[in-house]
């Protein structure tokens, strides 16, 4: 897994991109935003009828082991629309990277198979 270092204190946890199944985005260092307070934007682009996604953030010391409790969970979403919520880091000491992790789920008649475009932006 590839890891982006956040240089300007902004990155994507999710790079814009449609989603069909369940998944995780790439880690992020956010040892230099690790004491501030970050906003993350989640954007649902496209989204069809009868689907949900659910994403958290979870962090790590060092980019290999993650904690399972997320730092941050945005609200199940249906379709398409954009959502902010902030993370205060100073609650996390020792983090150093971040990552998106997301659930998809789709029912009801056709494909069963889930289809966002998403992504998820972190400003601190």
């Amino acid at each position: 897994m590839s890891t982006q270092v956040v240089g300007v204190s902004s990155a994507f946890l999710i790079e814009d991109q449609v989603i069909v199944s369940n998944g995780e985005g790439q880690a992020v260092a956010v040892e230099a935003a690790g004491h501030s307070v970050a906003t993350l934007t989640f954007g649902v682009i496209e989204s069809a009828e009868q689907q949900s996604i659910e994403v958290v953030v979870l962090r790590s010391a060092d980019g290999e082991n993650w904690d399972e409790s997320p730092v941050l969970e945005f609200p199940q979403r249906f379709y398409a629309g954009t959502m902010a919520m902030t993370l205060d880091l100073r609650k996390y000491p020792g983090t150093a990277f971040l990552k998106a992790r997301w659930m998809v789920n789709r029912w009801g008649r056709g494909t069963l198979t889930p289809q966002f475009r998403v992504y998820l932006f972190l400003r601190a």
